[in-house]
């Protein structure tokens, strides 16, 4: 019986070492260093949904989290930043999005301490809410100077 229990104290102790393992190092990553780069809407209007894609220097930035703007609260938001240097974010509002402002903020860490990166938008498709049909973009890049922490946020105009 001594034994059982034993095993069981041992166990629970593994199970607290593991947990701390892969919890400590992701609570690091969220708040200290990351800056926020927002990609901005001007003069949306019904739009239903949007495919974006933020090409960086993964050797300047590594992007760490996608959110919704204030354009997007009631929307869905989905991400994919698993590929250095890209950042792939789908945005759907069955009611449409309408209005000038950020639409998503992108989290990042600088990985170098000089250089500047360019923030391009490609790819990028919007559709209405209401009629389902493409609505015509223009895409201005933005950048990020890493010495002096610079952010010019890149956007779209419709």
């Amino acid at each position: 019986m001594k034994n059982v229990f034993l095993t069981h104290i041992r166990l629970a102790e593994m199970a607290i070492v593991i947990t701390m393992l892969l919890v400590l190092p992701m609570a690091g990553c969220a708040g200290a260093g990351s800056t926020t780069i927002p990609i901005n809407l001007t003069n949306a209007s019904d739009v239903g949904s949007l495919h974006i894609e933020l090409v960086y220097d993964p050797a300047i930035i590594e992007v760490t989290a996608v959110k919704a703007g204030k354009l997007a609260q009631n929307a869905v938001v989905d991400s994919n930043i698993l590929t250095p240097g890209r950042a792939i974010i789908g945005i759907v509002n069955s009611n449409g999005i309408n209005g000038t402002g950020a639409i998503v903020s992108v989290s990042f860490k600088a990985k170098a301490k000089t250089g500047t990166s360019a923030l391009t938008l490609e790819n990028v498709e919007a559709y209405s809410a209401e009629k389902l049909q493409d609505i015509r973009t223009q895409v201005s890049a933005g950048q990020y100077n890493a010495q002096s922490k610079k952010v010019d946020a890149p956007s779209i105009s419709f």
